[in-house]
């Protein structure tokens, strides 16, 4: 799967902080309306991934889809008319908001456990043979006019 940390973290953080800031009767700020559009394009990120990494993530992809379309609909009533457009739609539904918040988080949990690992800074241990130096965690190749390369897990860096 493509490595999409930050889209993960962001859309958990973002799908958090909008239920507790709409359970909390905060006033609608812009702040508030740029994350909702952010969200939606780290969805839309995170989507992708999944959908490129093929039939195995097909029921993930479903769920997760699903999951967050239920949490837009409580989002998208607040961004378009503030507390009185969420009220008017979900005044006696924050129970069931938290349910489909607490659902999307679960869901974005099984798909950062998906994540490439974050590799420690590690000191070089070097294990020479002719092109090509044995790192702990990682493999580099060095070619003869410069170039290095660097295999981490799924990560090709230069």
């Amino acid at each position: 799967m493509l490595d999409v940390k930050d889209s993960v973290n962001r859309l958990a953080w973002t799908t958090e902080h909008h239920f507790l800031h709409i359970q909390a009767r905060h006033d609608f700020m812009r702040a508030w309306a740029v994350q909702f559009e952010m969200a939606y394009t780290d969805f839309r990120v995170i989507q992708m991934a999944l959908q490129l990494g093929g039939e195995q993530y097909h029921d993930l992809l479903k769920r997760f889809a699903a999951a967050y379309e239920t949490v837009y609909a409580y989002e998208y009533a607040f961004a378009a008319g503030g507390l009185a457009g969420f009220d008017e739609q979900f005044a006696d539904k924050m129970a069931d908001y938290q349910t489909a918040e607490q659902t999307l988080l679960k869901i974005i949990d099984e798909i950062k456990a998906l994540q490439p690992a974050v590799l420690s800074p590690v000191k070089l241990t070097l294990i020479k043979t002719k092109t090509q130096f044995f790192l702990s965690d990682q493999i580099v190749v060095i070619f003869r006019h410069g170039l290095v390369i660097s295999f981490s897990g799924n990560e090709l860096i230069r």
